[in-house]
């Protein structure tokens, strides 16, 4: 990437943050990405909306496990990770999380997790759908046309927002999603472009995404994420609504969970690579990503890198957020590895302008 008239080997960490300051108009709801805490707040504005009897009760039976499982105390601080992670566990040991009245449910899979994935889903859905307005910017486009062979994202979101748009700049998903998928890719409603330089680039996602599909059930999902690779990729303007039955075929992305299935090779190279791009690069930009304590596995490469760069220290390090909270959490996390210092912009916006 180019900044300030100079090239250097980046690497941007993409957090949710980013996809709510790529897009300027949403609408016409005014929807946008959830950032983990206000995820709740957000669904209910969406569902709310819509005259859809099998979502509103979807979301009601999340909130009567809400109900039942969380303090009132707690509920304040409810966010999709905690939740997500308290209901997946509860599948295992139905025991300890039963209703205070009647027979104890049998150990397996519940309709909750059902629920909980196909409404992130449509929520996803929803903002991808309705931000193509005439005149909404779209950052990630601008962002993607700054982007030169040497430069690796790493996307921490399901959304494909950015995947869109580095598809429009010429970007190849065969190879630039670090792995090979050549025979796996579906185009639908993109054109597949072909650019020497923009094939060079590499996002990679190791949580997963909404446009890859695997082999597998809902009901058998930690099966899935535990030992299979995605089966297809469907390259489309808004990720497609529903699995693909036809085929035995189930979104393959890992919900917020602990766990994040390091048994399954897959996702382990999918880290590795973070890793050697982490310790290969000359620039670093944290990109609405604030590295808050329930994000351990990139923390934890982080810690490993930093050890690893004390001598070898980043040309520049930058931070995109309008927390100066999160700018001192990365900063302090990262002290000794910037040769410039630490840069900070408040907005994407402001970001994609300055390079």
């Amino acid at each position: 990437m180019k900044i300030k008239g100079n090239e250097y080997k980046t690497t941007i960490i993409i957090g949710a943050g980013a996809s709510r300051g790529a897009i300027s108009s949403i609408r016409p709801s005014n929807i946008k990405p959830p950032l983990n805490r206000d995820y709740f707040d957000i669904l209910e504005r969406l569902i709310s909306e819509e005259d859809n009897s099998a979502n509103k009760q979807s979301l009601k039976r999340l909130k009567t496990f809400i109900n039942e499982t969380f303090l009132v105390s707690q509920k304040q601080n409810i966010t999709m990770e905690n939740v997500f992670n308290v209901l997946f566990m509860s599948k295992d040991i139905p025991e300890i999380f039963k209703k205070e009245r009647g027979r104890p449910r049998k150990a397996g899979h519940r309709i909750e997790i059902n629920d909980y994935i196909s409404l992130l889903i449509k929520l996803f859905i929803y903002i991808q759908s309705n931000h193509y307005q005439r005149n909404s910017d779209n950052n990630y486009k601008k962002l993607a046309s700054k982007l030169s062979g040497k430069d690796t994202l790493i996307s921490l979101n399901y959304d494909t927002l950015l995947d869109v748009a580095l598809c429009d700049c010429g970007w190849s998903p065969e190879r630039g999603y670090g792995f090979d998928a050549k025979y796996k890719v579906q185009y639908d409603g993109i054109r597949k472009n072909s650019n020497i330089h923009m094939n060079q680039i590499k996002l990679i996602k190791p949580h997963g995404s909404l446009n890859w599909f695997a082999k597998g059930t809902i009901s058998k999902l930690d099966d899935v994420l535990s030992n299979r690779p995605p089966s297809k990729i469907i390259m489309s303007r808004v990720p497609r609504s529903y699995n693909i039955r036809r085929e035995n075929l189930i979104r393959f992305f890992i919900p917020p969970l602990y766990a994040k299935f390091f048994n399954n090779k897959f996702w382990k190279k999918l880290w590795r690579r973070c890793y050697i791009s982490l310790k290969e690069a000359e620039c670093l930009i944290f990109l609405g990503c604030s590295l808050t304590a329930t994000d351990y596995h990139l923390s934890a490469i982080l810690s490993r890198i930093v050890k690893e760069r004390k001598n070898r220290k980043f040309k520049k390090v930058i931070i995109v957020d309008k927390s100066t909270k999160t700018f001192r959490r990365i900063k302090n996390f990262l002290r000794g590895t910037s040769k410039q210092g630490y840069i900070s912009y408040n907005t994407f916006t402001e970001f994609v302008k300055s390079i």
